[in-house]
C-alpha cells in the first residue's frame, strides 16, 4: 500500500529502489522481493534505462472499477490533498455505510507511521463514534445513535449537549480517549472493522459523552484525537466526513478553532463541487 500511495504521489517521475526505502523509512532490503513481486504482478514496472519504478498496466483494471463505485472520490481526492498540504495533517474521508463508517480515502506523510486504519475498513456509527454523521441528520437520527449506547439519562443528555455544540461551531472535536475509555472503544473499533453487527459492548461503557468535546477555551491545551467536519449534500444530510489526524501532542483551542474552520471551508466547497449541476 505505501509503495502504491508514494508512486502515486510521485507521478511521472517514479522513484528507485533506494528512494523507495529512504521515503518509507525502511532498509532497501526490505524492498527488494516486494519491488519484485509487484513487478511480476504487473503492479509496477522499472525502466531499464535509469530503474526507476512507475505504477504498473495491472493498476488500471482495479482503478476503474473503483472509480465507478465512487464517482465522487476524483473531487474527494483533490480536495483532502490540498488540505492536507496546507495544513499539515493527515486528512481520512469516511462515508456513510448504513451503521458503520467506511474508510473511503487517506492522505498522510508517507515519511510517518502509515495510519491504523486501511482503505475500506469500518468504524460502528454507535456512541462516542460516528457523531459527525448525525449530529447534522436530525432528532430521529440522534435517537437511533444514542439508542446503540449507554442507557443513563446522564449520559443522553451530554452527548446531545456536546452533539448541539458540534453543531453549532461546524465541526466534531474527539478528544484522546480517558484511560477507562480506551479499552471500549477499541473493542468498538474492532467491532466495526470485523462487521460483526449483532454484537454489543457488556456492560455499557461509562462517561463516553467525554470522547466527545462541549466548549473549548482558546487559551487552554487540549488532546485532540480527530477534528471531524460533515460533507452535508444537498438533501441536508451528511454521508461523508473530513477527519484530521495525527496530533502528536496537546495542541490550544485556538488552533483547534482554526483547524476546524479550515476543513469546514474545504468540506463546504467540497459539497458544492459534488452537487448535481
Amino acid at each position: 500500500m505505501a509503495v502504491v500511495a508514494l508512486l502515486t504521489e510521485r507521478g511521472d517521475d517514479g522513484a528507485t529502489l533506494s528512494e523507495i526505502a529512504d521515503a518509507l523509512g525502511q532498509s532497501r532490503a526490505t524492498f527488494v522481493h516486494v519491488l519484485a513481486a509487484m513487478a511480476a504482478g504487473g503492479f509496477v514496472v522499472r525502466r531499464p534505462v535509469d530503474r526507476r519504478y512507475h505504477l504498473g498496466p495491472a493498476l488500471i483494471a482495479p482503478g476503474q472499477v473503483a472509480a465507478g463505485r465512487f464517482p465522487a472520490l476524483g473531487e474527494t481526492r483533490v480536495a483532502i490533498e490540498e488540505l492536507s498540504r496546507t495544513l499539515g495533517y493527515a486528512v481520512f474521508v469516511f462515508g456513510r455505510d448504513g451503521d458503520h463508517a467506511r474508510l473511503v480515502d487517506a492522505v498522510w506523510d508517507l515519511r510517518r507511521p502509515s495510519p491504523a486504519l486501511r482503505i475500506g475498513d469500518l468504524l460502528p456509527i454507535e456512541p462516542p463514534l460516528g457523531s459527525v454523521f448525525v449530529a447534522w441528520n436530525g432528532d430521529e437520527e440522534i435517537e437511533r445513535w444514542l439508542g446503540r449506547g449507554p442507557s443513563s439519562v446522564l449520559t443522553r443528555e451530554a452527548l446531545v449537549r456536546r452533539l448541539d455544540a458540534s453543531r453549532a461551531q461546524g465541526y466534531v472535536i474527539e478528544l484522546r480517549p480517558p484511560q477507562q475509555l480506551l479499552h471500549e472503544l477499541v473493542r468498538l473499533v474492532g467491532r466495526g472493522q470485523q462487521m460483526r453487527r449483532a454484537e454489543r459492548i457488556s456492560p455499557a461503557a461509562d462517561g463516553v459523552e467525554h470522547y466527545l468535546a462541549e466548549r473549548i477555551d482558546a487559551r487552554s491545551t487540549y488532546e485532540v484525537s480527530t477534528i471531524s467536519v460533515p460533507v452535508v449534500g444537498a438533501d441536508g444530510f451528511a454521508r461523508m466526513a473530513i477527519n484530521l489526524f495525527g496530533f502528536d501532542g496537546a495542541i490550544s483551542g485556538g488552533e483547534i478553532a482554526q483547524l476546524g474552520c479550515a476543513t469546514r471551508a474545504a468540506a463546504d466547497r467540497l459539497a458544492e463541487r459534488l452537487r448535481p449541476a
